[in-house]
């Protein structure tokens, strides 16, 4: 599973981009308290997705933006993958 993480062969360190999730953290409460099957419990859902596609698609592209870097940038790339206990 990919972290969000990773370093390259000079010991540079890069973190994926990621969005705060706490919009949606704040909707989902929200949510519980709404009658289910209404038009404004159907509503807060579609919004609720919504973000979570945006979400979604900035942490796509952040990956095809890193794998990009990585392949133009090595002629040989190795994956490892450590167990490390923070």
């Amino acid at each position: 599973m990919f972290n969000g993480t990773y370093v390259d062969s000079t010991g540079g360190i890069h973190a994926l981009p990621d969005q705060p999730q706490a919009r949606i953290k704040y909707l989902q409460r929200r949510s519980a308290h709404r009658q289910k099957g209404s038009c404004r419990c159907r509503t807060l859902a579609k919004t609720i997705a919504k973000h979570q596609r945006k979400r979604k698609s900035v942490r796509n592209n952040g990956i095809r933006h890193i794998v990009r870097d990585i392949t133009t940038l090595s002629n040989l790339v190795l994956l490892e993958d450590l167990k490390i206990e923070i």
